[in-house]
């Protein structure tokens, strides 16, 4: 039988500091028109470190979305 290693822990600085997710990215979809939680996922990711990509068919709005929750919290893209 398989056994199946256990996830890598952490570094103990990024328990501390909360940044669990650093240097990571995520991506989330339909980001221009998520008012909610979306945009709440977004900023969770980046308050612990991660760089969001944000897409969405509407440019103008996934623009602003990066716009919003980059804001002094990190990178954001759209």
């Amino acid at each position: 039988p398989m056994s199946e290693s256990p996830a890598p822990r952490p570094p103990v600085d990024a328990v501390r500091t909360g940044r669990l997710l650093e240097g990571r990215t995520a991506v989330i979809s339909g980001a221009g028109r998520a008012r909610g939680i979306g945009r709440a996922t977004a900023r969770l990711l980046l308050q612990h470190g991660a760089r969001v990509a944000l897409l969405d068919q509407d440019e103008q709005e996934v623009a602003q979305a990066a716009a919003d929750v980059a804001e002094g919290a990190g990178t954001a893209i759209g």
